[in-house]
């Protein structure tokens, strides 16, 4: 499958298909051959979960026997092994799975081992959201990969900021998705093309549910969404959203604030208290004011860890700053979830 025929049909641009960031514009469309090559003879290469049973060997399965809220010596053994295991692999090793699991519409026969985590996390979701009934009396936060969330509400499921390898089946599950910016972490265009008409919320996607101004107001079902154009860090302005959803259908409403790559912590000004405040670890923003004088969030989820389209000296910020940061907010409740876990919130 050439990647500009199969890009031309699906009618996008070969960088957005590809959904490499723009430092690997070039490599990505050259070819998978022009990236590091995942094969069985790779020094990293491993047989991927999907020929090993569905757990393979990810420690994810011991890490979801600990719990988030309790940062026990347990739980801080198991990151450190996830924390080794992503150190292991290359940005560029990352961006080749990637692109050769889209490409071929198949994952890869072998992969890096934080690559078994990576799925393993997705498996977990998806067979949660199939398995349990909808929440009746609140919501659930499924942390996905990065800053990607998928929220199950009584009456609805909405994904936010997710980038993924599975899109055509996270397509499926949801009945809309919001995007706080075009960056590659946060955007995938396979994932909106696979959402067939189904809303999608941005501040740069040309549709009926764009945000044209500073400040928009949806609903969508049961749920608003008061969307917020800021800085991106602390320099790019009007380029990210925030978005203050509130879920109508639980017996009290439940508000959660994502903010996506916001920077600036005086642009952040909810409408009141959210229930769950989803900032990223350090993108410059102030978090301790948000979380003490501003936002004063209920719960603060800890976001933007290991992103491994970053390199590992550059933004793939490690699971230690991210408990870090989550310590040093004494008198807010913080904590860090990793891909899969799900908070639920009433």
């Amino acid at each position: 499958m050439e990647h500009c025929n199969t890009a031309q049909k699906m009618n996008i641009s070969r960088r957005e298909f590809l959904h490499v960031p723009l430092s690997l514009t070039a490599a990505a469309v050259c070819g998978t051959a022009a990236l590091p090559a995942l094969s069985a003879h790779s020094e990293k290469a491993n047989p991927h979960p999907k020929d090993t049973g569905r757990a393979g060997d990810s420690p994810l399965a011991d890490l979801y026997k600990t719990s988030p809220h309790n940062p026990s010596a347990r739980r801080m053994e198991i990151l450190g092994q996830i924390q080794k295991r992503a150190d292991a692999c290359e940005h560029l090793k990352f961006i080749a799975y990637c692109v050769s699991a889209i490409l071929k519409e198949k994952l890869p026969d072998s992969a890096p081992e934080i690559m078994h985590d990576f799925e393993y996390a997705y498996e977990t979701v998806a067979e949660k959201l199939a398995k349990n009934p909808r929440p009746q009396k609140g919501v659930r936060l499924y942390l996905l990969y990065n800053m990607g969330y998928i929220v199950q509400t009584p009456t609805a499921a909405f994904g936010i900021d997710i980038v993924h390898t599975q899109t055509k089946k996270i397509a499926k599950l949801l009945d809309f998705l919001l995007i706080t910016h075009k960056h590659a972490d946060h955007y995938s265009p396979l994932l909106v093309k696979q959402m067939n008409g189904k809303p999608v919320v941005s501040n740069f996607i040309n549709n009926e549910f764009i945000q044209t101004s500073d400040k928009k107001e949806y609903n969508i079902g049961n749920i608003g969404i008061a969307a917020t154009l800021t800085h991106h860090g602390g320099n790019i302005p009007k380029y990210n959203s925030t978005f203050e959803i509130t879920c109508r259908e639980t017996p009290r409403e439940i508000k959660i604030l994502h903010i996506g790559d916001a920077g600036k912590w005086e642009q952040i000004k909810p409408s009141s208290q959210p229930d769950v405040f989803i900032p990223h670890v350090s993108v410059g923003l102030d978090i301790k004011k948000c979380a003490e004088e501003t936002v004063k969030p209920k719960l603060l989820l800890m976001s933007h860890l290991l992103e491994l389209g970053h390199p590992t000296y550059k933004w793939r910020h490690p699971l230690s700053l991210g408990l870090k940061k989550c310590a040093a907010l004494k008198n807010t409740n913080a904590i860090m979830p990793f891909w899969g876990e799900c908070i639920e919130i009433e």
